[in-house]
């Protein structure tokens, strides 16, 4: 059986030829008779195929080379310093805010809340924005001036319900 194989690989190779208007090959089937099956050999490629393979093609060229240029050049802050700044002492105030609600005037949570939430917007808009510090300071404020004024709420809620008790 080896040796119709080997006959195989060597009377493929004797028959192909890229010129000629058939190709011819040899089978070998499970009795061992040797078949000669010539098929008509078009020479245009599957112009679709090739469109799909220089599209593949191109677009994995795009990409190497956004891969390459992004660590070429350098890259820039999206923001100005006025902007850090301003988000920056924003997140600072907010939680500021929000320590002022708990320990002197509970309606302090309202600004510090507005303050917190327009710092973490600035730094979802342009990541980088905000220091590390700051982000966590303006996340401390939100939550907090948020839960402080729901706390609120629930103490207005019980006062009116206790108040209309009374009367």
């Amino acid at each position: 059986m080896l040796k119709y194989y080997f006959l195989l690989i060597l009377m493929s190779v004797l028959f192909f030829s890229t010129k000629c208007l058939a190709i011819t090959y040899l089978t070998v089937n499970d009795t061992a008779q040797i078949t000669q099956v010539t098929k008509a050999a078009t020479h245009e490629p599957n112009k679709e195929a090739v469109q799909v393979a220089k599209a593949k093609k191109q677009n994995k060229l795009a990409r190497w080379f956004i891969r390459t240029a992004n660590r070429l050049v350098p890259q820039l802050p999206l923001f100005t310093p006025a902007e850090a700044k301003r988000a920056n002492t924003n997140a600072g105030l907010g939680f500021g805010m929000f320590v002022g609600a708990v320990f002197i005037f509970p309606l302090l949570a309202i600004p510090g809340f507005i303050l917190s939430n327009n710092a973490l917007i600035e730094e979802h808009r342009t990541p980088g924005i905000l220091t590390p510090t700051n982000k966590v300071l303006a996340q401390i404020g939100k939550w907090g001036s948020l839960a402080w004024l729901i706390i609120i709420a629930l103490v207005i809620i019980l006062l009116f319900m206790f108040l209309s008790r009374w009367r």
